[in-house]
């Protein structure tokens, strides 16, 4: 049995009273940094973070949006009171599951329901996440285009085309001209959970950041596109899902013209961190996959922009 990195099973149910009788299963095999806990109480998950401080910030952010009525769930607080563990291998915190299943299926034409929930999602956690403005330590988006170019040169060089990505960046925009916000920054369709049609949880908050809140719904249309890329048939509608997803997102948060004039430049920023984080991880065929997208996006530029018109009317 595979625990999250070196804490075992004793030193967990040792913390955590709900844990008494459980089995444990990986359920995170990339990363190593989730472990799903069953027990006669319900389904827990036991995940690594990177610091206290990390911690610390995310229970603020997580008690003010369960105020804000989002379904979100706040690490249990172990014997000592405390909603983490740290131990020699790191620090700990273990959550109760939500109910709910995820939209993965968001396809044309009954899946664009699915999309158009999601948007709505977004766009409620963002209006959630505007009052968590005072809380200060998170990180910066900032604007990282010609970092990234550096570093794909210097990462794997030769393992992408970074000539034709480089006159691609050379069209972007800043993102810094685009409104600011704390944003989710995982918010792809695994952590979003629904149940008779509604919102049942927003899970995973480990990556948050202020940044373009352009950033989360474009995040999840890539997503998307990305988990069905070789499907040409799904491609061909994905425009289908962009709009109706966009649709969602401003019944709750209506763009600004920049960020309608930004949405290329978002979409392709993602593609490059993609890019950078799978070479930076060893996955050269993950890397070519988000470098085929990113080339498929940029060559549908107009579709893209018209569907996110259509989306406004």
């Amino acid at each position: 049995m595979f625990m999250v990195r070196d804490m075992n099973t004793t030193v967990a149910i040792a913390s955590w009273d709900c844990l008494k009788g459980t089995t444990a299963t990986q359920v995170d095999a990339v990363s190593d940094t989730v472990t799903r806990f069953v027990s006669p109480q319900g389904q827990f998950y036991l995940k690594r973070k990177a610091s206290i401080p990390l911690v610390t910030r995310e229970v603020r952010v997580l008690h003010i949006l369960a105020k804000a009525h989002l379904p979100v769930t706040l690490p249990l607080l172990t014997y000592d009171q405390r909603p983490y563990v740290a131990d020699g291998s790191g620090v700990f915190c273990l959550y109760a599951a939500l109910p709910g299943t995820p939209y993965h299926d968001c396809a044309a034409p009954r899946g664009l329901t699915h999309a158009t929930a999601l948007g709505a999602a977004i766009g409620q956690l963002h209006l959630a996440l505007a009052q968590c403005e005072t809380i200060e330590g998170f990180a910066t988006f900032g604007d990282p285009r010609r970092s990234m170019i550096a570093a794909l040169r210097a990462e794997r060089p030769g393992a992408c085309d970074v000539e034709h990505l480089d006159t691609i960046v050379a069209t972007l925009s800043s993102p810094e001209g685009l409104p600011q916000t704390l944003i989710h920054r995982d918010p792809h369709p695994g952590n979003l959970l629904f149940e008779d049609g509604q919102l049942s949880g927003v899970l995973d908050f480990d990556l948050m950041m202020r940044g373009p809140r352009l950033f989360d719904p474009c995040y999840c249309t890539t997503g998307m596109l990305i988990a069905r890329f070789a499907d040409e048939a799904y491609r061909a509608s994905w425009f289908d899902v962009l709009r109706a997803l966009f649709a969602g997102y401003r019944r709750m948060v209506p763009l600004t013209a920049a960020e309608q004039s930004g949405m290329f430049t978002m979409l392709a920023m993602i593609q490059l961190i993609f890019i950078s984080s799978a070479l930076r991880t060893y996955r050269p065929d993950i890397a070519l996959l988000n470098q085929s997208a990113l080339f498929w996006l940029h060559s549908n530029r107009q579709l893209i922009e018209e569907a996110i018109a259509v989306s406004q009317e």
